[in-house]
């Protein structure tokens, strides 16, 4: 009899060592077992899933490119899901016209770069910062809709554009180097009271001069010959200054 009741509890024995090597195998390398042998998943549902559509490929709520389709596309209207455009994103893509979102708040450098029939761009008051090139060699880009929230515009944001007329809004405080250098094609640029930062060779503006209207009193006008460029022949400023 106690030969029969030592294999008996031998044999529960190794079923239930069987039974607990069966449970823990159905988890997965993500699966946390509890103390009653239940699985429970502890996958990172908060993590950005990379999503794509007809026109943008999305991680989270930032654009990161152009489908095939997106690249084509003769006009693109920005989702107001979207937060950001990453940075080269919609670099080198065929469109003439954006529209961005109502949330969009910042463009990634070079998002924009070499878009060589954007001709106009609209911001939404949303837009706090244009990046580093984001309009680079966009040589037909001629219309551009300033917001009213924009804070930053980055090094040579604009750089070889055919903007006639810039008018930067009130708020920007920062503008940097060759941010509008050159763009050719402008004659006149105005510059708010609350810019800080003005940074040399910001303006390449139109060969036989320009005229940049400022406030009175403001940094830009007290900065005035720090940041406009001299010419080497006269030795005068290359524009003139006017107040508005």
């Amino acid at each position: 009899m106690k030969i029969v009741s030592s294999i008996g509890f031998t044999l529960l024995l190794i079923a239930m060592l069987l039974s607990g090597c069966g449970q823990s195998s159905t988890g997965t390398a993500n699966d946390t077992i509890t103390d009653s042998g239940s699985a429970q998943s502890t996958l990172d549902t908060n993590a950005p899933a990379e999503n794509t559509d007809d026109l943008f490929v999305w991680e989270g709520t930032v654009i990161t490119d152009l489908t095939e389709k997106g690249m084509a596309a003769e006009e693109l209207v920005i989702p107001d899901t979207a937060t950001s455009i990453d940075s080269r994103a919609f670099a080198f893509a065929e469109m003439k016209k954006v529209t961005l979102g109502a949330n969009v708040e910042e463009l990634g450098n070079y998002s924009f770069e070499k878009c060589k029939n954007l001709e106009a761009i609209v911001f939404p008051n949303s837009l706090k910062k244009i990046g580093q090139g984001t309009f680079r060699s966009c040589e037909k880009l001629v219309t551009v809709t300033f917001s009213d929230g924009l804070v930053e515009i980055g090094k040579f944001a604009f750089f070889g554009t055919s903007m006639e007329s810039i008018t930067i809004p009130e708020g920007v405080t920062v503008m940097g180097e060759g941010a509008f250098n050159p763009c050719l094609n402008a004659t006149s640029v105005y510059l708010p009271a609350s810019l800080e930062n003005i940074q040399l060779l910001s303006f390449g503006l139109h060969p036989t001069g320009a005229t940049i209207y400022i406030k009175e009193g403001s940094w830009a006008d007290k900065h005035f010959e720090e940041y406009v460029p001299i010419d080497m022949y006269t030795d005068e400023l290359v524009y003139e200054k006017a107040y508005y």
